[in-house]
């Protein structure tokens, strides 16, 4: 059976780095015959800005009650096999439109007997980022840790990365053709 891919973006630059990053995981998925769905977070509505902690998604809703359109996206996450974010880094560490996601997914968290239980566990989730700066000194192992921690709250699988500094400017990963084969080869992984 084909894998089902999410890809969300994360880029308020339409035609930046990231998307074409997106864009060659994307192909690399589809190669190895996955599913693979597109979503620009940049263009979701939303009501607040992350997570209110009000607490409406507990006990068992699993769903977050402020009703728009991130709400629609991260109930949708147990549907897919893989969850990929493709996301420049901004300020050391995701992007607001993209952080808006991530503080959701505190909807789809089971509090039981001091346990944490979720649908993310089966998920496999991957980040492909680029960066103005290098690893070192761009906040990408910031992102990865929270990737990390996120993995073990719901014992879930390990995640997967992709990252390419240095690409303060628009063209950088166009005209990388190494880093755009990477990137297909990341995606066909993703899809096998």
């Amino acid at each position: 059976m084909a894998k089902k891919i999410l890809v969300i973006t994360a880029s308020p630059r339409s035609n930046g780095n990231s998307a074409v990053l997106a864009s060659h995981i994307v192909k690399g998925a589809e190669a190895s015959g996955a599913n693979v769905e597109v979503v620009d977070v940049t263009e979701l509505e939303h009501k607040v800005a992350g997570c209110m902690a009000c607490d409406g998604c507990h006990p068992d809703k699993l769903r977050c009650v402020q009703e728009d359109d991130i709400t629609d996206l991260v109930a949708d996450f147990p549907n897919y096999d893989t969850i990929v974010l493709v996301t420049p880094v901004y300020f050391f560490g995701f992007p607001a439109q993209l952080k808006i996601v991530i503080d959701r997914l505190y909807s789809l968290l089971l509090h039981e007997s001091g346990m944490i239980f979720s649908p993310l566990k089966r998920i496999k989730f991957a980040v492909a980022a680029v960066a103005g700066g290098n690893e070192e000194d761009s906040g990408w192992e910031l992102i990865k840790k929270q990737m990390k921690y996120l993995q073990e709250l719901i014992d879930g699988l390990p995640p997967k990365f992709l990252f390419r500094g240095n690409c303060a400017r628009r063209d950088t990963v166009a005209g990388d053709a190494g880093f755009l084969k990477e990137a297909e080869e990341f995606g066909s992984s993703l899809g096998r």
